[in-house]
């Protein structure tokens, strides 16, 4: 799927998810503000912990890292948790999702905050 974010860090952005397999995915994000910050994570999703009537509703967990390129090279570690409502796939295929980004920069100096951000995908 691919769509739009918005929340820290970077403002607003571009996002997309990869599914693996039924509880996988790889998503990747793109944002602007100021500069460019390029976010890749693994994602791990867990179906059974909040049940929906249509569609479904998916906790989850991940790992990844954080490049920025505004004006000049940072990176970061950081382990996204989160929850998404995916539509009924063959009716609406659209998620949305709230996550939280806690995020220790390793470049240029050692920083840890707390980002959040919402967002939603198209899937094709």
């Amino acid at each position: 799927g691919i769509g739009l974010e918005a929340g820290s860090p970077g403002d607003f952005g571009a996002s997309g998810e990869f599914w693996i397999d039924q509880q996988s995915a790889f998503q990747g994000e793109v944002k602007f503000s100021g500069g460019t910050l390029f976010q890749f994570a693994y994602l791990w999703h867990d179906f059974d912990l909040i049940k929906a009537n249509n569609g479904a509703f998916a906790f989850y967990i991940g790992v990844g890292g954080d490049v920025s390129v505004s004006g000049g090279f940072a990176a970061a570690a950081e382990a996204p948790v989160g929850i998404t409502y995916l539509f009924q796939r063959s009716a609406i295929p659209i998620d949305i999702y709230v996550q939280a980004e806690p995020t220790l920069w390793l470049t240029p100096a050692t920083l840890f905050q707390i980002y959040g951000n919402v967002g939603a995908r198209y899937y094709f």
